[in-house]
């Protein structure tokens, strides 16, 4: 179950990333786009984290709640 969340986070930051650079793409502003194109890989190396994180958590012990 951890690996579908994981792989649903991972699909998820790569279309929100591959929007923000279609976004940069279509901007009439060079210097906005600049902004937006350095920001991208922050957001594709946290996103790509916290899917880490989730498909780690597959190893983890099970709480029993």
């Amino acid at each position: 179950m951890a690996f579908i969340f994981a792989g649903i986070v991972a699909v998820i930051t790569v279309a929100f990333c591959l929007l923000e650079l279609f976004a940069a793409g279509m901007s009439s502003s060079p210097s906005a786009s600049a902004k937006v194109n350095a920001r991208v890989p922050w957001h594709f190396g946290i996103g790509m984290f916290v899917a880490a994180l989730i498909a780690g958590s597959h190893w983890l012990p099970h709480i029993g709640w």
